[in-house]
C-alpha cells in the first residue's frame, strides 16, 4: 500500500501554513488564503471572519444557498423561506457528536455578522476537521430540520444550490471551562474538544484580535 505525502505550502507564496496535524484545511498568514486537502491535492479556499474579536476563532463553513422546495403547492406555500440563505457547519469535531445542541445549527437559525476578510496578521484559524464536501451534505440536513420546526415536512422534497462557500473564522470566549460563541452566545464545554490544547496554544501564538483593516 503506497502513502501519499502532500507538501504543506502555499500554492501562491510557497510558505508554510498555519493548521493542526489532524486539520483538512490550512491557512497562509501571508496570502490570507485557505488550503484545504482534497483528493490529494491542495485546493484553495476562500476564508473570512464573522463578528468582533475575542479569546480565539473556531473554523465553521459558511454557505451562501438558494433553496427550492417540491410538493403539493398548497403545503409548500405554508413555508417561510428567502430566496437565498446562510447556512453554517462547523468546521471542527465535539467528543460525543451534537447531543447537547449543533452550534451549527444555531448560527445558522440566529445568523452571523457580515463577512470581513482576514486582517494583514491574520488570527489563529485552526482546528478545522470536517471538508467543504461534508459541509454541503450537512447543509440539506440543517435547512430540513430548521423547515420541520414550522411544519410537517412531509411528502416535501428539497433542492439545494450552493453558490459559494468560505471557511469563516466565529469569535469565542474563553472561560477555561467552557469556550462561548460571541455571536450566539451558545456555550460548548471545553473538554469536548479533542484538541482544546493545542487550539488555545495556537490562539496565544499569533495577534487574536483580528482588527487590523484588510487590504
Amino acid at each position: 500500500m503506497s502513502i501519499q505525502v502532500i507538501r504543506l505550502a502555499c500554492l501562491r507564496c510557497g510558505g508554510s501554513l498555519r493548521g493542526l496535524p489532524e486539520d483538512t484545511v490550512f491557512i497562509c498568514p501571508r496570502c490570507r488564503v485557505g488550503l484545504e486537502v482534497d483528493g490529494g491535492v491542495l485546493v484553495e479556499r476562500a476564508v473570512a471572519l464573522r463578528g468582533a474579536p475575542a479569546d480565539l476563532w473556531l473554523p465553521y463553513w459558511a454557505l451562501r444557498c438558494r433553496p427550492q422546495l417540491r410538493g403539493d403547492p398548497q403545503h409548500i406555500s405554508r413555508y417561510r423561506l428567502d430566496e437565498t440563505i446562510e447556512i453554517f457547519v462547523k468546521g471542527y469535531i465535539l467528543r460525543g457528536g451534537d447531543h447537547l445542541g449543533n452550534p451549527g445549527l444555531r448560527l445558522t437559525r440566529d445568523g452571523a455578522p457580515p463577512p470581513r476578510g482576514l486582517p494583514d496578521s491574520p488570527p489563529a484559524l485552526v482546528g478545522c476537521r470536517r471538508s467543504r464536501a461534508t459541509a454541503h451534505r450537512y447543509a440539506e440536513l440543517f435547512l430540513l430540520e430548521i423547515l420541520d420546526r414550522q411544519v410537517d415536512i412531509t411528502g416535501v422534497e428539497l433542492d439545494l444550490g450552493v453558490d459559494a462557500t468560505a471557511l469563516t473564522g466565529i469569535p469565542f470566549r474563553d472561560t477555561l471551562t467552557h469556550l462561548t460563541c460571541a455571536v450566539t452566545g451558545q456555550q460548548i464545554a471545553a473538554g469536548l474538544f479533542e484538541d482544546i490544547a493545542s487550539i488555545r496554544a495556537a490562539a496565544q501564538s499569533v495577534d487574536c484580535g483580528g482588527d487590523t483593516a484588510p487590504r
